[in-house]
This record gives structure tokens, C-alpha cells and sequence, in this order.
């Protein structure tokens, strides 16, 4: 998870990988790279935070039952407390397609609470060195 704030640059992340690797990387400046979000729009993350406090937390695979019973369901379900403390944006990123991303966040009940981007490119989960090699598990690296 990263918490965004003022021009851009994390306050606070906290990152959690499979291999269970947990980083810190305070005041580090998000990447000007951009995602997809829906089918078509395309979304430039530090834009996307801009000035704002926000949550981006990168989950490795849409429809899968860690990320979808545990690691999303959390930041909706909690989509309430999370704006009283002050965060403005929540957004969710993936290695993955942009139909599977909307998709999931459908049948999540994300609209209007967490943002589904997918990182087609895999340059996002790159620049931010949220890497995992799951390729026996999902097919590719994924974050």
C-alpha cells in the first residue's frame, strides 16, 4: 500500500509482497507513468494523486482468492474510515488487462470507492520495484 501526498510523493507505503518482503519508501517520488483505467482511459499516476492523500495498493492478480477475499475487499469495506482520516483517493493496480481489471472491480463493488487501474505495461509495478516473478503461478511477473 502507498499513501500519496503533496506533489506527488509517498508519504507513507507500507508493501507487502508474496515472498513476504515488507518496504519502506519514505518520500519517494510516484513515477510519471501511465495506466488503464476501464477500457480506454488513460490515467498518469502522479497526476492521478497530485496534491491529494491517497491509497495505491497493488495487488498480483484480479479474480484471484487472496486478492479478491483479502487484500481489496478491505480498502472497500473500510472505504468510509479511510476518508475520515483524511485520504482522498484509493486506487488499485494490477499487471493485468483493462477488461479484467473493470470487470473485478464490478463484481468487487469498487465504483465510486477504489479506483481499478491495470498496468498493462508493467511499467508502474516497474518504477515503483514491486516486482514478484509469478509466472508459474499466473502466467508473468506481476506486483
Amino acid at each position: 500500500m502507498f499513501i500519496a501526498k503533496a506533489t506527488s510523493k509517498l508519504r507513507l507505503n507500507t508493501l507487502t509482497t508474496m515472498a513476504g518482503k515488507a518496504h519502506r519508501l519514505v518520500g519517494t517520488q510516484l513515477p510519471d507513468v501511465t495506466v488503464i483505467e476501464g477500457v480506454k482511459k488513460k490515467v498518469n499516476i502522479k497526476e492521478l494523486f497530485g496534491e491529494k492523500v491517497g491509497v495505491l495498493l497493488a495487488v498480483p492478480g484480479a479474480f484471484t482468492p487472496g486478492c479478491s477475499k483479502v487484500h481489496l475487499p478491505g480498502y472497500i469495506e473500510n472505504y468510509e474510515k479511510l476518508v475520515k482520516l483524511g485520504v482522498d483517493k484509493i486506487a488499485c493496480v494490477s499487471v493485468n488487462d483493462a477488461f479484467v481489471m473493470e470487470a473485478w472491480g464490478k463484481d468487487q463493488n469498487a465504483e465510486g470507492k477504489v479506483r481499478m487501474l491495470a498496468d498493462v505495461t508493467r511499467d508502474l509495478t516497474q518504477a515503483l520495484g514491486m516486482e514478484i516473478d509469478l509466472t508459474t503461478q499466473l502466467g508473468s511477473v506481476r506486483s
